[in-house]
């Protein structure tokens, strides 16, 4: 099986040059406990993960509640309504695998039927979400009756029992939609990419960002919460790939005409990723 591997990050000064696009909309999506595992669930897990040396869940890992991928992906498509109709492109990502690994994108086409592409973008710890909306910037449709999609995707179940990092844990089920294109009704969003950045060295680079680019809020996520900017807002706690998007979300309206800088920083991999919102007034 062929399994692809992360480029090497762009250093400071060597991204490509900066694409505005018209943002359309964010839908969020906060989820409750979730259905119940299926029968075939346990017995394609324990296969799955036994054929590369690692122990099969236990069974109790099963009895839990759980929200899929595809699940939240079917909820955000019913919130935005007629407006899924227009999705030509859709991009996924996440810091958690899925506990019903395959089936979004396809689902996603059955919903909608004009979709021509859609697939996933993972592994990328918390710089996740801006490089998928760095992808989605080169190919983002001309035509403003089409749009694109990024939806970001945290779901707390996991089956396995090894310790997570604080900053990747997820404490509850949570999901967004980022809808790109058309005539930009919520404004505009500059993809700023990721870019390599030493440990040690990320509070510097969010504030080189912060003064280069002239913004008015910064939302940081949780690789950069020990860095936060004094008097700006949290990411919502508990959600570490959609936790900046939600406060995005959350504030949109109180915003109106300011610049935002969402930026994260994954420790693990060393990169910081970001990308500004201008609000339309």
């Amino acid at each position: 099986m062929y399994t692809a591997t992360p480029p090497t990050p762009a250093a400071p000064g060597t991204a490509a040059p900066p694409v505005v696009l018209p943002l359309a909309r964010i839908e969020p999506a906060i989820f409750g406990p979730g259905g119940p595992f299926g029968g075939d669930d346990r017995i394609y897990f324990t296969d799955l993960l036994t054929s590369y040396g690692l122990p099969a869940p236990a069974p109790e890992q099963f009895d839990r509640p759980r929200n899929s991928f595809t699940e939240m992906v079917e909820a955000l498509v019913a919130r935005l309504g007629p407006a899924a109709r227009s999705l030509e492109l859709a991009v996924f990502c996440g810091v958690t695998p899925d506990v019903q690994p395959g089936f979004p994108g396809g689902r996603l086409a059955d919903l909608v039927p004009g979709l021509s592409l859609a697939f996933a973008l993972f592994d990328q710890g918390l710089a996740g979400p801006y490089t998928a909306l760095d992808v989605l910037a080169r190919t983002v449709p001309a035509d403003t009756t089409r749009h694109a999609a990024l939806f970001v995707l945290d779901q707390s179940t996991l089956l396995h029992s090894e310790p997570v990092p604080g900053r990747l844990r997820v404490d509850r089920d949570g999901a967004v939609a980022v809808v790109l294109g058309g005539d930009g009704e919520l404004g505009t969003i500059r993809p700023l990419g990721t870019v390599a950045v030493p440990a040690g060295e990320q509070a510097a680079r969010l504030a080189a960002i912060e003064r280069e680019l002239a913004v008015d809020v910064v939302v940081a996520g949780p690789g950069l919460a020990a860095h936060r900017v004094e008097g700006s807002p949290a990411a919502v706690p508990g959600l570490p790939a959609t936790g900046t998007w939600l406060t995005l979300a959350a504030h949109a309206t109180a915003w109106r005409g300011r610049r935002v800088l969402l930026a994260d920083y994954d420790a693990d991999q060393q990169r910081l990723g970001a990308c500004t919102v201008e609000l339309a007034p």
